[in-house]
């Protein structure tokens, strides 16, 4: 099929990944020690890791940019996305300010919060709206803790009698999709691990393989993830990691990390027959 080419009967010259392959076959032990050695090193980084759940940059050069720069000057930091409270009427009746002042007196006096707006009523007077202006960047942890802490609690404290307050806004919506992210990631990894620890039971046929095999994927998964770490909270200087790279890195590291197990272990059974 080749022909005229006369390459195929050339013996090729050993490469790097030959060589190498021969230092691991040379001194196991050693080089198994060493890589484990190098991700639990890197597995580390992750004491201190934090989530990031900012979606903007703040380096950009761009005309909003800058524009929420100069406001941020004279008004609080969180005046482009306020924390909200949205207060309904349960009991048939109708709202007034009057009975809300408490509740906006008391927003006014949470550690955080720069500046509450006057109350906002729709126009059957069943609903009404409270802004309120962090001093921290809504993005950013402490106007999560904010929004889901003391402003709640607030709320929860001083709402009148015959009607229902929410809080939401872009810090509670974050702090609410941070809570559900930490819910789902320690439902999603123990039952993604007892899978992929079944699949390699049955196809290996070894209690001991399968219990190898996934502390060397976990290992795997929490050095790239302590490597993104380093990089991007260390080394770049950033908030955090991205929160949905756990996820990301799942998908990745972990899925083709255990398919390459299976093959390789599978291979190495068939040349052990």
């Amino acid at each position: 099929m080749f022909w005229p080419s006369k390459a195929l009967g050339h013996e090729p010259d050993e490469g790097r990944a030959a060589r190498f392959a021969a230092q691991v076959a040379r001194r196991p032990m050693t080089m198994t020690f060493a890589s484990v050695a190098l991700l639990a090193a890197l597995a580390a980084a992750l004491i201190g890791i934090r989530m990031d759940y900012g979606q903007g940059n703040a380096a950009a050069k761009t005309p909003a940019a800058a524009t929420e720069t100069e406001i941020s000057r004279a008004l609080p930091a969180g005046v482009s996305h306020p924390t909200s409270v949205f207060v309904t009427a349960t009991d048939g009746g109708t709202l007034t300010t009057g009975p809300l002042d408490g509740l906006s007196r008391a927003l006014t006096q949470v550690k955080g919060v720069g500046q509450v707006a006057p109350t906002v009523l729709n126009k059957d007077h069943r609903a009404a709206r409270i802004d309120l202006y962090p001093t921290a960047d809504p993005q950013s942890q402490q106007a999560r803790d904010l929004a889901s802490g003391p402003v709640r609690a607030a709320v929860a404290q001083h709402t009148p009698a015959g009607t229902t307050a929410h809080v939401g806004g872009t810090a509670a919506i974050y702090a609410d999709i941070s809570t559900a992210v930490d819910h789902d990631l320690k439902v999603v990894f123990p039952v993604a691990a007892a899978l992929f620890a079944l699949i390699l039971l049955l196809l290996l046929r070894s209690l001991l393989a399968p219990v190898i095999l996934m502390l060397s994927v976990g290992l795997g998964f929490a050095a790239t993830l302590g490597a993104a770490t380093l990089l991007f909270q260390h080394v770049l200087g950033k908030p955090g990691v991205n929160f949905s790279l756990p996820l990301v890195l799942s998908l990745f590291v972990v899925a083709l990390g255990t398919d390459y197990n299976i093959l390789i272990s599978d291979r190495i059974r068939e040349e052990m027959q």
